[in-house]
């Protein structure tokens, strides 16, 4: 599978592992932001942050809210439809799981990665 599209879970993984390591002495670089392989340096790519931009109203504003929401379920985009539609016939029907024997999901090529 290809890392593009690999599980949402990986920033929950990293966490997890990064809690793991700390808890046994392990500790990250000093700089993780402005150092030499620190995220600005990496992604931004500038050798300084505009610290005003970062910090300003730090822990009062939010700017990721503004344009991304939360997720209604802990999966990718691509079991969204999926997810929303089973729900759907389970409340027009009012389904209960043993009412189930099988369902079977039709997807595209990247779907197919998943399975």
């Amino acid at each position: 599978m290809p890392l593009a599209v690999g599980s949402a879970a990986f920033s929950s993984q990293g966490g997890i592992l990064a809690a793991e390591l700390a808890k046994r002495g392990i500790t990250g670089p000093a700089t993780p932001l402005e150092g030499r392989y620190g995220l600005f340096r990496t992604y931004v790519q500038v050798d300084e942050p505009n610290w005003t931009a970062v910090l300003d109203r730090l822990g009062t504003r939010f700017p990721l809210l503004e344009s991304h929401g939360f997720k209604v379920w802990p999966s990718c985009a691509y079991t969204r439809p999926t997810n929303a539609a089973i729900l759907e016939l389970r409340r027009r029907h009012d389904l209960q799981p043993d009412d189930i024997e099988s369902i079977v999901v039709s997807g595209g090529t990247i779907v197919a990665w998943f399975g």
